[in-house]
């Protein structure tokens, strides 16, 4: 069977409904009013009481409701749903929309009013070109700029609609199946694409997130919800230069967004399979390099190592907070990045006040794969010498194949408090065995904290943990650190 192709739904005419020539049955939510008398001589639209408006209303269907409601929100004074009635919110829109336009708020609109505001509506939608789109495979319903939009390309989970003269801009469909823990996952992955610039405004809640960022050329919007098992939303990019339009579309297609029978199937298993081809200006952007840290403090403070923060532009923790360096001791190799705005990290370390034990059994927490992997991986090892190769007391010598992502990663001791911090693979002139790495000590972080007025935590404890507990431990209180060019 051939794939169904997304289905443009016209845009209806405003529809004008005569004066009624007798009274109808007052609305719902509406209080209501006495019977009105009617003359046999149709009252004109500009004179139309508050009665005759009411009863001029009664008449409107329910599609017309809605598209008054789409017009509402396109004057932007309507920011509910596009339902087709009239509560508490839609009367409050219609007397802001009067108030406005230097009518008498009432809170509904004469015939007169009605056909004014759709027919400045419909002028505004004719001139972005917005019309319906059905799209069958997504199992969309949303309005959009289609005058200015190519063909949509799909690739899971996306519907992309690029727009005809701009490199990053257009529309993306999102529809898949599946969980909260896919919501928290793609949450992730729609803000590694280019086209949605770092820093903004950033909400996941439960069942649904929303991105708004900008830059010097472009300003997106994403929204995604979760809902039976279906996560569907949209991505708008448009270029920063044209915001009246980027405002107006976005309004709506987000007053229009409706889900409808259909879900986009993945190609391939790992949510993160994206073809940039069809993904043109959609791009996976990825750091220029990605270490580990260690959380010091409930507001989301870490130690990394100096390495991790060169040669970049701005720093993100966890890939969703903005961070910045605010202290740094570079004979150590150390540097304090705090987040811009505060973050609650699961755990954070516990410094160990005891020197570390030649042969005691240790793990390391790191983004061994630089972000690749949701989570920190585990590596175990030994403490060889309790100085450096040069006899630098405040560096641990340990038996543990480490990998440059691993760097900036807490070494944990039995115990489960931290011994140190993993340093970069070296880099001299001499080539070390694979599986010699250096961390610096315990007291050299806890010294650093304290120069910068930093509160920490210490443990004495040498009673070993359970295996288990030690890993969940150490996995808490790492964080993946993020350079940006």
């Amino acid at each position: 069977m051939p794939t169904p192709e997304p289905i443009i739904v016209p845009t209806p005419e405003p529809i004008v409904v005569p004066t009624p020539e007798a009274p109808a049955a007052p609305e719902a939510l509406v209080e209501p009013e006495p019977p009105a008398v009617v003359s046999q001589t149709p009252t004109p639209q500009s004179a139309q009481t508050l009665i005759e408006a009411r009863n001029s209303e009664s008449l409107m269907s329910r599609d017309e409701r809605k598209q008054l409601q789409r017009a509402l929100s396109w004057a932007d004074v309507y920011k509910g749903d596009i339902d087709g009635q009239y509560g508490p919110m839609s009367r409050r829109s219609m007397k802001a929309w009067q108030n406005a336009n230097t009518f008498a708020p009432t809170g509904v609109l004469t015939l007169s009013q009605r056909n004014g505001l759709l027919a400045d509506y419909r002028f505004a939608v004719e001139t972005i070109g917005l019309q319906t789109v059905q799209d069958m495979r997504a199992g969309i319903s949303v309005m959009m700029p289609l005058a200015q939009l190519s063909a949509a390309q799909y690739t899971y989970p996306f519907a992309r609609y690029a727009q005809r003269d701009g490199e990053q801009a257009g529309a993306l469909l999102i529809s898949q199946e599946g969980d909260r823990a896919t919501l928290n996952s793609l949450y992730k992955i729609m803000q590694t694409l280019d086209s949605i610039p770092s820093g903004g405004e950033r909400v996941l809640q439960r069942d649904n997130f929303v991105i708004n960022s900008q830059n010097d050329a472009i300003i997106s919007h994403t929204q995604a919800r979760l809902t039976n098992g279906e996560i569907k939303g949209f991505t708008l990019v448009w270029p920063r230069s044209d915001t009246t339009s980027y405002e107006m579309i976005l309004s709506q297609m987000q007053s229009s967004f409706t889900p409808i029978e259909g879900i986009l199937k993945p190609s391939d298993t790992a949510l993160g399979t994206v073809d940039n081809n069809l993904l043109s200006g959609f791009e996976i952007l990825r750091p220029k390099h990605s270490r580990s840290g260690i959380f010091v403090a409930d507001s989301g403070l870490l130690l990394t190592t100096i390495e991790a923060v060169e040669g970049c532009s701005s720093l993100t923790i966890d890939r969703d907070f903005s961070a910045e360096v605010t202290a740094t001791d570079p004979d150590l190799g150390l540097v304090l990045v705090t987040p811009k705005d505060p973050l609650s990290p699961i755990a954070i370390g516990r410094f160990s006040t005891l020197p570390a034990r030649l042969g005691e059994d240790i793990i390391v927490s790191g983004y061994s794969f630089e972000g690749v992997l949701d989570t920190p991986s585990l590596t175990s090892g030994t403490v060889t010498d309790d100085k450096g190769l040069n006899g630098e007391t405040n560096l641990l010598r340990l038996t543990l194949p480490a990998m440059a992502g691993d760097a900036g990663g807490p070494v944990l001791s039995a115990g489960g408090t931290v011994l140190g911090m993993l340093q970069e693979p070296h880099k001299g002139a001499r080539k070390l065995p694979e599986d010699v790495s250096f961390a610096v000590t315990a007291e050299a972080l806890v010294a650093l904290l304290e120069r910068s007025g930093i509160w920490s935590r210490k443990s004495e404890t040498t009673s070993p943990v359970a295996n288990a507990a030690r890993a969940q431990t150490a996995r808490d209180i790492t964080a993946l650190v993020d350079c940006w060019g």
